[in-house]
């Protein structure tokens, strides 16, 4: 199973195919190793996706900046994203989070741990 996590900062779209280009980069390293009789044994499963502005705000608590957490939820609830077409309201988001006092000192040095590729 093999997993990528762009960050939500930026436009969705774009972070939705960078996600996917790490996910599928990982996974031709990973299969380019394995014999074809080996191959023909795996059970793959590939996902990408892009945080959500939810997960900035988890990692923003776990630094104590609470009040920052709050304002960002405050974002978030002002512009919900549909679960089946996430991106418009995602980029609505960051659009107005861009815009916040703390967006380049608190936020941005954050988004960084959510930008992952993970494999099991």
């Amino acid at each position: 199973h093999i997993t990528g996590v762009a960050s939500p900062d930026g436009n969705y779209a774009r972070n939705a195919d960078l996600a996917s280009r790490r996910m599928r980069y990982v996974a031709s390293q990973l299969l380019s190793g394995l014999s074809p009789t080996n191959l023909r044994y795996t059970n793959q499963s590939q996902r990408s996706r892009v945080a959500s502005w939810e997960e900035v705000a988890v990692q923003l608590e776990k630094d104590s900046l609470l009040a920052e957490a709050a304002e960002l939820r405050r974002v978030i609830a002002r512009y919900p994203a549909n679960r089946n077409n996430p991106g418009p309201a995602m980029d609505r988001q960051f659009a107005v989070i861009r815009g916040l006092p703390f967006y380049a000192d608190k936020i941005k040095p954050r988004l960084e741990i959510l930008r992952s590729v993970s494999f099991t």
